[in-house]
């Protein structure tokens, strides 16, 4: 059982680049003619947004300003990439995801302690009222539309970055018969337009996805193209416990109306 984890482990982190290497991988591979007429073969179709000079990409349902965006947006500033938000506004909201329930119930420090692993949730959406339902349709608790809150949020603080909503693209159109299919398509823009911010996870609400999509799509990629879609690793598996990368810098409390921080619940983080 324990090798087994540990070779689970180990495939983990092949899927990763290492990101002093990935300037100088990203160069060879744009010069590399041939590898850009079969990665527009098997994609068919490229979103406009993967056009121009190479991205770093995160993939997430709704894009907001919370400590990983902020981590993703100085990797991309280090990388001298450009950042892409890529969402799905049409998903569903499930409670369970923490992605999406932290996009309803921000995780700010505790302004009374300056400390990471002190913090408290203050309410902006009922998520409880919104459950299965679509993202786009959710409004926040002053009236405002949840996904165009966080967007706007990460515009005012990062002009650099690019949103883009999959769920309303010919491209998710093509490929949203199953999840699998998608990734596998998803990929091939890791193989010469950007590179992917991420981290694979093996705990209880990660681990199907990762095994049983993540990895065998990963080595179908580079077995066809004789090379690793490049991915880089957002943060340490350790470093994905910490309630710290779901929270938003205090400084957002200024956007917020009086009625929502009234709503608030002070947490601990262990």
């Amino acid at each position: 059982m324990i090798k087994h984890q540990r070779r689970l482990l180990d495939e983990l982190e092949n899927i990763y680049t290492p990101i002093n290497q990935i300037s100088q991988e990203l160069r060879e591979r744009r010069k590399n003619k041939k590898l850009l007429i079969n990665v527009k073969k098997n994609l068919g179709y490229i979103p406009a947004c993967f056009l121009g000079s190479p991205k770093l990409v995160l993939n997430r349902c709704i894009a907001g300003y919370d400590n990983e965006a902020i981590k993703f947006l100085q990797t991309a500033d280090m990388m001298g990439l450009e950042p892409l938000h890529i969402v799905y506004s049409k998903d569903k909201l499930y409670t369970v995801n923490k992605d999406n329930s932290s996009r309803c119930k921000l995780i700010i420090p505790d302004l009374r302690k300056e400390s990471k692993t002190n913090f408290k949730k203050i309410i902006i959406a009922n998520s409880k009222r919104y459950e299965k339902h679509s993202l786009k349709k959710i409004n926040t608790i002053w009236g405002e539309n949840l996904v165009n809150f966080h967007h706007n949020l990460l515009r005012y603080y990062s002009r650099k970055s690019v949103i883009y909503d999959a769920s309303r693209s010919r491209w998710l159109k093509l490929n949203d018969t199953n999840v699998r299919h998608y990734y596998e398509y998803f990929l091939n823009f890791f193989m010469y337009h950007g590179v992917l911010f991420e981290v694979f996870l093996l705990d209880k609400g990660e681990r199907e996805f990762t095994l049983n999509v993540v990895l065998p799509t990963f080595k179908k990629a580079k077995k066809k193209y004789g090379m690793k879609p490049l991915i880089i690793k957002a943060f340490s598996e350790r470093e994905s416990l910490d309630d710290y990368w779901w929270s938003y810098p205090k400084n957002i409390i200024k956007h917020l109306p009086n009625k929502s921080t009234q709503n608030d619940m002070p947490i601990r983080n262990t």
